[in-house]
């Protein structure tokens, strides 16, 4: 085999392999949003923020959901997202987040919760 054809090839298994990313990225990216909560904390002036990986799927800013716990479900609303302390108008599979939900105390959510989209949740 020559230099020539190894090059050929090595280039088509990157291309297969980039392929198979991009196809697995799409699957997640439109899968059901769901993230975990990982910590939990309270900010003065901002409300209660659950921090967590986004696991798959997608949220927006104003967006209703539910918070999955061992016995029963709370209902709230994203106030606001951010990464790393920088607001951003989305959360993508992958990205390390914190959200702000309205109307839930920090009493009321325990690490391991999941959090879902109300839209999705009922479907």
């Amino acid at each position: 085999m020559g230099l020539f054809s190894r090059i050929r090839e090595a280039k088509e298994d990157k291309e297969r392999r980039n392929e198979e990313l991009r196809r697995l990225e799409e699957s997640l990216m439109y899968d059901k949003f769901c993230l975990i909560i990982d910590d939990i904390f309270s900010v003065i002036g901002k409300g209660t923020i659950a921090t967590g990986l986004v696991e798959s799927g997608r949220c927006r800013i104003g967006e209703k959901v539910i918070i999955e716990k061992s016995q029963g479900v709370i209902e709230s609303e994203i106030g606001k997202i951010e990464i790393y302390r920088q607001p951003v108008a989305e959360a993508l599979p992958g990205d390390k987040v914190g959200l702000v939900l309205m109307n839930v105390s920090r009493e009321q959510l325990t690490k391991g919760d999941k959090v879902f989209l109300k839209k999705e949740y009922e479907e």
